[in-house]
């Protein structure tokens, strides 16, 4: 029956001829399925405040109403024509609680009575349609909320047991200028919903209206008033029957109400608030197995290496062994067993795995010349799973690693664009404001993420920053709802986050920020202990306060850790900082970021390819799902087959078209004007006799060796011994400095810092070493304490704490730092001196390093310096001009396309040949 026959038959309308003449009254008392069928405004997300003036023995006594949206912004102008409001070019329908209110609010202010018992006549039919309490002491103020809906708040209680809160709401309606959408905003401030879930657990019934204390009170209609008894009834039940209801709530609604409204009014009664639509269930996590291979120099050759990344770990297979692996995998999947070990690695028995494997075996099969064997015996596979290791249930997302399961749906805003947001207290420079007006395109145009990929020291954080200030404008104007705004960064940037939010922002800035990371997890659990969401698959941190936050700041492994409690909330914008953490497609981390229900994404890096182009990939498909296609088939486009012709197209295609580009990539030389002189300095240092000799004998080695791993192995001690021969100080600093040339060459150059009075950072990523140099240019300088180092020992807070230092000391310093940890994030520009004393395989990684100081803030001219430790007899086949050569080329190739800077099987092949293999 649909709508109008229903209201014609309960008498709330009239039928004359053709014609349905509907009340006002009926109009309210619709649902919002109904509202949308017969083609009527949506339901308006509103509440009412309520303030008496005068008493009611008055004559000039009145009640003063005030609309307001569930933000708590009032309703400036409005017109009310029964149950239509109208808010400028915004129509909407008023529910029967508020409607009936203001009916009779307004009926009474309009001819007020004169007489007292007239008045208080009048005020008794008032009362009845206000919640109890709200009249007590002839009402001063409060407001009234209606809830059209609820949703479930589910989380683990003081017992570890499955347990929810109701949460009252109402649906908004979002018009964007092709798309409607409908989203769930809670009715209640965060105060009044914690009192009204523990009255609603404290009784048995539910009553129809409640008072939630602060002035507030809560009116449920009565199909809501029906749906939260059900509720009820299994908060009070047994952990079984609490688990069944959280399962699938909607069920146990329909049950109940099945008889009395149909499938589209039980839809809008209860909100499923629910996870991001690429999450496709909550279930046992399982490492994701992804396949990978080395290309051979020649196209006619086959691969040098292949493999599987299984999580984080990378398992290195023979390409014999790669159908025996398939043969295995079959029957482990066959037996039901959970794993298969393999060199030391469980790989999981799944379809995912035996996919994974057969594309590595279709691969191989190009190449006639590769020996597989074809009929290998399945092994019988041994259950290799740890009993210690707790199952995780995870929240699993449609992953795009095989083929394409998710896509997002682009809905343009109708929102005007704003250059630059009214509480910036800093000026940007061009290519800032050419970076937030980018941003601001995407975001109008309904895309759901980008790329920020310029490099490093451009300021990406302040471009970030403007344009969430710019977004909060957009929620504070209504042209959008009001949510909450998440940053993920590391460690080691959370500091320096809330540092650039005060800095650049003036008061309030983004608002009040809720630190989600640390000893903040602390005052945001809902139950005792450390432990996160994956062991019960349910949040154990208070998702109201995110949802009821300004902005929010975490780190990525706090999120994947409570990536149940992160998800649940219904993010404005997700900001990731150093996105390289979910470089990896088969990570845990990478699949908790790409479960986040967010409106808009912001991945930020400098170093959008840091190994493979597996990378890019795996950035790009977590800000925009389903833009570069499947993994598989980005890798059989790109990654596998790399010519500078592929990568080129690649490149356009990320940031040439559509407008606006999905990647924005510009280099510091090219885009940031003012910055002082950058010199760089090669200095060509002959080994002393002692490492010479010690070099010498590691090379007769390496040409010796035919063990497997043979090359890595002595490429590493030609490295190491490259920096020093001997790992100890057992000898006087001056012997000590004498028996290297990298660390000769080292201190020749801090001397001439020293007697200038700069500062230098001096990377180096072995720890024995850091130590006795630390140690060692205290004594040699006078320092009153050792050299700071920062490297993967060293805490976030600490490492900011050292920053701020040594930023501020005056006069001579250095520091010690590590390449991967001391690479990221900071700014030392308190330096302008950086010595590479020993080299990362990865130039990106190097570049990183000299960014530190070479970036925003710099007024010096900088100097980056390489010492070469070169053998007296191998001269420019020494192990340091080699490498020097290797990543001069790679750079150079990275920088006009996206070409992977890291270092290959392929390139440590030809490390191999020009240091150990020429000059025989």
């Amino acid at each position: 029956m649909g709508p109008l026959l229903r209201l014609v038959s309960e008498e709330q309308a009239v039928l004359e001829g053709a014609t349905v003449l509907v009340p006002h009254a009926s109009i309210a008392g619709l649902h919002d399925s109904e509202l949308r069928s017969l083609g009527l405004p949506p339901r308006a997300a509103l509440f009412l405040a309520i303030e008496a003036k005068g008493t009611l023995t008055s004559s000039d006594f009145r009640l003063l109403v005030t609309l307001r949206h569930i933000d708590g912004r009032p309703v400036s102008f409005y017109e009310r024509i029964g149950a239509e409001l109208r808010m400028g070019s915004t129509v909407r329908t008023l529910d029967a609680a508020l409607f009936s209110a203001l009916e009779a609010i307004d009926g009474f202010n309009a001819s007020p009575p004169t007489d007292l018992d007239s008045r208080m006549l009048a005020w008794a039919a008032i009362k009845e349609l206000l919640p109890e309490g709200a009249t007590d002491k002839y009402l001063t103020e409060f407001r009234v909320a209606s809830a059209p809906s609820f949703t479930l708040r589910p989380f683990r209680n003081e017992q570890g047991e499955p347990d929810f809160d109701p949460v009252p709401c109402q649906i908004e309606t979002i018009e964007g200028l092709d798309s409607v959408e409908h989203e769930a905003r809670e009715v209640l401030p965060p105060g009044m919903q914690k009192e009204f879930a523990a009255s609603y657990r404290r009784r048995t019934q539910v009553p129809t209206r409640y008072a939630v204390g602060g002035g507030w009170f809560l009116v449920l209609p009565p199909q809501v008033k029906k749906a939260l008894e059900v509720a009820r009834r299994a908060q009070a039940g047994s952990v079984a029957e609490r688990t069944a209801f959280l399962k699938n709530p909607r069920a146990f609604v329909r049950e109940a109400l099945g008889d009395e409204l149909n499938e589209e009014q039980l839809e809008g009664l209860f909100w499923d608030e629910g996870f991001s639509d690429r999450v496709k269930a909550v279930g046992l996590w399982q490492p994701k197995v992804v396949p990978w291979y080395s290309q051979s120099a020649s196209q006619w050759m086959p691969p040098e290496h292949v493999g599987l990344r299984i999580g984080d770990v990378e398992l290195r297979l023979e390409p014999t062994e790669v159908r025996a692996l398939a043969a295995d995998l079959e029957g482990a999947i066959a037996l039901g067993t959970e794993s298969i070990r393999v060199e030391e690695v469980d790989v999981p028995a799944t379809t995912d795995s035996l996919a994974a494997v057969r594309q590595l075996v279709d691969v191989l099969d190009r190449y006639p010349s590769v020996e597989v064997v074809h009929e290998a015996e399945p092994q019988e596979a041994l259950p290799t799973v740890d009993e210690e290791k707790p199952a995780k249930l995870a929240l699993l997302v449609k992953d795009n690693l095989e083929e394409v399961e998710y896509r997002p749906t682009v809905r343009r805003m109708a929102a005007p664009k704003v250059r630059r947001p009214g509480n910036l207290a800093t000026s940007l420079l061009q290519h800032q404001v050419e970076g937030l007006e980018w941003l601001q395109d995407h975001w109008i145009a309904g895309h759901p993420g980008a790329l920020l990929a310029d490099d490093m020291g451009l300021g990406k954080t302040l471009t970030a920053l403007s344009f969430l200030a710019w977004l909060r404008e957009r929620q504070d104007e209504g042209v959008v709802g009001r949510k909450p705004l998440l940053v993920v960064a590391p460690t080691g940037l959370l500091r320096n986050w809330r540092d650039e939010h005060d800095r650049h922002l003036l008061r309030p800035g983004l608002g009040i920020l809720c630190e989600g990371f640390g000893a903040g997890l602390s005052g945001l659990r809902t139950t005792k202990g450390t432990g996160g969401d994956l062991a019960g698959g349910l949040p154990t941190l208070d998702v109201s306060r995110f949802q009821n936050a300004d902005w929010v700041l975490t780190t990525f492994e706090t999120l994947r850790d409570y990536q149940h409690s992160f998800g649940r909330v219904s993010w404005g914008c997700v900001v990731l900082d150093e996105a390289q953490k979910i470089k990896n497609p088969a990570a845990g981390v990478t699949d908790a970021v790409k479960a986040m229900k967010t409106d808009f994404l912001i991945a930020m890096t400098g170093t959008p390819v840091e190994n493979r182009l597996a990378d890019l990939w795996s950035i790009v498909d977590t800000a925009w799902a389903g833009r570069l296609g499947s993994l598989k088939d980005f890798l059989g486009t790109y990654e596998n087959e790399a010519t500078e012709e592929r990568l080129e197209e690649l490149q356009v295609a990320l940031t040439e078209k559509p407008p606006p580009p999905l990647m924005k990539r510009r280099m510091k030389e090219d885009h940031l004007h003012g910055l002082p002189e950058r010199s760089l300095h090669v200095r060509r240092i002959p080994m002393p006799e002692v490492q010479a000799t010690e070099y010498a004998k590691a090379l007769e080695y390496a040409r010796g060796s035919q063990k497997k791993g043979g090359m890595l192995e002595a490429l590493h001690a030609l490295r190491r011994i490259s920096l020093h021969p001997f790992a100890d100080a057992s000898t006087s600093d001056g012997a000590w400095i004498d028996a290297s040339a990298r660390v000769h060459g080292c201190v020749e150059i801090l001397d001439g810092v020293f007697e200038r009075g700069e500062k230098a950072l001096v990377f180096l990523e072995f720890l024995e070493e850091q130590g006795i140099l630390a140690e060692l240019l205290q004594r040699r300088y006078r320092l009153t304490s050792p050299p700071m180092v920062i490297n993967g020992g060293v805490a976030g807070d600490k490492r900011k704490s050292r920053v701020d230092e040594f930023q501020r000391r005056s006069g001579f310093d250095v520091m010690l730092l590590s390449p991967k940890a001391g690479g990221v994030g900071l700014t030392l520009t308190a330096a302008n001196h950086v010595i590479h004393l020993s080299r990362w395989w990865n130039p990106a990684v190097e570049d990183q390093c000299n960014d530190r100081i070479y970036r925003i803030g710099q007024n010096r001219p900088v100097h980056v310096h390489h010492v070469l430790a070169i053998h007296p007899r191998y001269q420019d086949h020494s192990f340091d001009v080699t490498l020097h050569n290797l990543l001069e080329r790679k750079r150079l190739l990275s920088r006009s396309v996206l070409a992977p800077p890291a270092a290959t099987d392929a390139d440590a092949s030809d490390l191999f040949d020009a240091t150990v293999n020429a000059g025989r």
